[in-house]
């Protein structure tokens, strides 16, 4: 029923937020003076509305109803520059508009993810802002739950996976590749552990990596996780904290910010102040895990290879494959045969095929080339039976793959994975994540693993702050 109602939405805020209000409409209402006009807080570029709730003595009030003001004159104009530290949005903020928090968190595969339920345990606020139309970076699955970027684990070895995936109430299931092996040549009767690319004791999540993701997502609070949103720049406040702007336009503000992309992709945004030098060229120089990769899936109603006593693994002219989910005995919810393939030429290839941004699913023109090549290792069966196609070609993927200054190298790039600089933190409030930052060989053990070490910088980052403002506070 007025301004003054809008008490509940009143915060108060560090001094470093104060805001000065220039042109002011005042309205009186039950012994308090609400403030209602433009503001230009220096943390936000556009202006916003605001309510302010300021107490006003009663001799105060009866003096001006005495200069002719009267009960009836609610309202008056005042032209005042005055700073306060309690204020609350009357109004939407444009896209311009900042949006505050503790922590900002840039992407939302499994480090972004794992770092932002951290901290949201520990009672910080949090939002992530991904440019996708989906969660999961690389952990992506079909909705069947056959995964067409990161696949597998190895107990006892990844114990990070095994412990969120057991806190998350997940099942593993294991990779079999007993059974016969399709090649060129003809069919042998073993190899698949020599052949497929996880080797032997490898498991895989029923659901899919897909499944930790939305798992994860699910002990979020509600609306954490932005999609759509590519931050471009990321700028240090005067007063403390962070500024990020996105491709969008959008603006958000936070204490601190958590950068958990590819290297390559977190070098090419814009920071002010800037990186150092040595650090922007460690991230130019280490290459995307699984950048240069391409996944295909194959769905169908029945595990047919298995009933030919294969083990699903095939040497493809374009693929290696092997079983991607077994229904009748392994208990997923499809049949499929998954196969990979590695390269600028032949990802590209494979990305001239359209696949929808959300379930992978294919275009027609590539069911009917996997369609001729599983029929050729496989026999007829494997085409007359074939449901569904799926595919994700890495390197198309611009959130994912980001080529740097640096032509691909040939050695493994697994060996500069870690190093000191993919990890080093920036003194104004930004941390790094993603697997590529841990030792770890860019598993999803490195991205678990760099989540969590991200969220500890950012809750002590911001203790370190709180100390810092309360002595300053102090001293004023």
């Amino acid at each position: 029923s007025g301004p003054a109602r809008t008490s509940h939405h009143i915060h108060r805020m560090p001094l470093t937020s104060l805001v000065k209000l220039t042109t002011v409409t005042t309205v009186r209402r039950r012994g308090v003076v609400v403030v209602v006009g433009a503001c230009d807080p220096f943390t936000v570029n556009a202006c916003a509305r605001f309510t302010v709730r300021l107490p006003v003595k009663r001799q105060e009030a009866r003096r001006r109803r005495r200069r002719g003001g009267g009960r009836g004159a609610n309202t008056r104009n005042l032209r005042c520059s005055l700073y306060v530290a309690t204020v609350a949005c009357l109004t939407t903020m444009a896209t311009t508009a900042a949006s505050a928090t503790d922590v900002i968190v840039v992407g939302a595969g499994i480090s972004g993810l794992v770092a932002a339920w951290k901290l949201q345990t520990q009672g910080l606020s949090v939002v992530i802002l991904e440019g996708r139309a989906r969660i999961g970076g690389r952990c992506f699955s079909t909705p069947e739950g056959v995964d067409l970027g990161a696949s597998w684990t190895w107990p006892p070895h990844e114990r990070r996976v095994m412990e969120l995936a057991n806190q998350l109430q997940l099942e593993f299931v294991p990779q079999r590749l007993d059974g016969g092996v399709r090649l060129p040549g003809g069919r042998a009767p073993g190899g698949g552990e020599r052949l497929a690319p996880c080797g032997p004791d490898a498991v895989r999540i029923n659901g899919g990596y897909g499944a930790l993701a939305r798992a994860i997502h699910g002990k979020l609070l509600r609306d954490t996780v932005h999609l759509g949103e590519t931050v471009k720049d990321v700028e240090s406040l005067a007063g403390g904290g962070v500024h990020v702007r996105t491709s969008n336009g959008a603006v958000y503000e936070g204490a601190h910010i958590v950068i958990a992309v590819p290297p390559r992709l977190a070098a090419a945004m814009n920071f002010s102040p800037p990186l150092p030098d040595e650090q922007v060229e460690r991230m130019n120089a280490t290459a995307t895990w699984a950048g240069d990769w391409a996944k295909v899936v194959a769905t169908y109603p029945s595990p047919f290879w298995r009933e030919q006593g294969d083990s699903g693994v095939a040497q493809l002219p374009s693929l290696v494959t092997w079983e991607g989910a077994d229904a009748p005995e392994l208990g997923e919810l499809t049949n499929a045969i998954a196969g990979v393939t590695f390269g600028a030429r032949a990802c590209g290839k494979l990305a001239e095929h359209a696949s929808d941004n959300v379930t992978g699913l294919s275009a027609d023109s590539l069911r009917v080339s996997v369609a001729r090549e599983l029929a050729a290792a496989f026999g007829p069966i494997a085409s007359e039976q074939l449901d569904k196609v799926y595919h994700a070609s890495w390197m198309a993927e611009p959130l994912t793959y980001g080529p740097g200054k640096y032509a691909e190298r040939q050695e493994d790039p697994r060996a500069t994975y870690g190093h000191k600089l993919l990890r080093q933190s920036a003194s104004w409030g930004v941390s790094f994540a993603g697997t590529e930052t841990e030792s770890a060989s860019g598993h999803v053990e490195g991205a678990i693993a760099s989540g969590e070490r991200a969220a500890r910088e950012a809750a002590e980052g911001l203790l370190l702050s709180l100390r810092r403002r309360k002595n300053e506070e102090k001293e004023l």
